[in-house]
Formats: structure tokens, C-alpha cells, sequence
């Protein structure tokens, strides 16, 4: 059991790993008996797989596993054997990469250009026109 309170707090907390995971939290308890028994509900639910992450928690993962210098917000290029073939923009350029990838767009590479939130959209038609890639001509083009 792994139950502490932090200190100038009267609540009591939990801590505990099951398969590499951490789990932690308020007890919302005053009371160590009280939150030890929390403590042993929410490991079985662990335990069970029916214990989720919360909200904050499930987006920090979601972001952790783009590395720290892929930007969120901008323009991206796709390019398949240096050559670009698609220019997109988003609000979660790495997600919508992966959309790309699952719906079987054709890449290679992915070269992402930062942007302001609000400029990514003028950014993306500038470059649409200048650069005429086939997929935002017809598509997903040949693969």
C-alpha cells in the first residue's frame, strides 16, 4: 500500500505502478484507513483494466509521444521520394499526419513548417499554388 499525505494538506493521496504504469491521486479522504481502502479499489480497478487515465493525463500522453522539436500547429509537406506531393494544414499536424497514414496517402516524409494559428491556412494556399502538388490536385494521385 502506498498512501501519504502531502504536507499542510488534511487530504490523503495514492501512489502505485502496475506494468510500468503510475497511478496516483486524491483519495479525497481524510483518514488513512479511508484511503487505504481507496487505495486497494483503484488498484483493482487497475488491475481489471478499468481504471483510465484522466482527461489532462491522456492528453500529456497523446502529446509525449511526438518528439519535442515535431510544432503542433502549422503547415506540413508530405513528400514521397523527394518530391512533394500534398500540403496540409492543422491545428495537430502529427495527428493529422497519422489520419494521412491510416487513409493510405502515399509519403514517405513529412517536413512540418510552424505557424501562427491563424496563418496556417493563407501559408497552405500560397503554397498549394506555387508549388501545384498532384495530391491536392486529384486526390491521393498514383501510388
Amino acid at each position: 500500500m502506498s498512501v501519504f499525505r502531502k504536507p499542510h494538506s488534511s487530504y490523503w493521496y495514492y501512489e502505485f505502478r502496475i506494468g510500468g504504469r503510475r497511478y496516483n491521486g486524491s483519495t479525497k479522504t481524510r483518514t488513512e484507513r479511508d484511503a487505504e481502502a481507496f487505495e486497494r479499489a483503484m488498484r483493482e480497478r487497475a488491475l481489471r483494466g478499468r481504471l483510465s487515465l484522466p482527461k489532462r493525463k491522456q492528453r500529456l500522453q497523446r502529446l509525449r509521444k511526438y518528439p519535442i522539436n515535431q510544432p503542433l500547429v502549422g503547415v506540413y509537406l508530405l513528400l514521397l521520394n523527394e518530391e512533394i506531393v500534398y500540403v496540409g494544414a492543422s491545428l495537430e499536424m502529427p495527428e493529422r499526419v497519422n489520419a494521412h497514414r491510416r487513409n493510405g496517402r502515399p509519403f514517405d516524409r513529412v517536413v512540418y513548417i510552424p505557424t501562427a494559428a491563424d496563418e496556417r491556412e493563407v501559408l497552405e494556399q500560397i503554397l498549394i499554388r506555387a508549388i501545384n502538388p498532384p495530391q491536392n490536385r486529384n486526390g491521393r494521385g498514383a501510388a
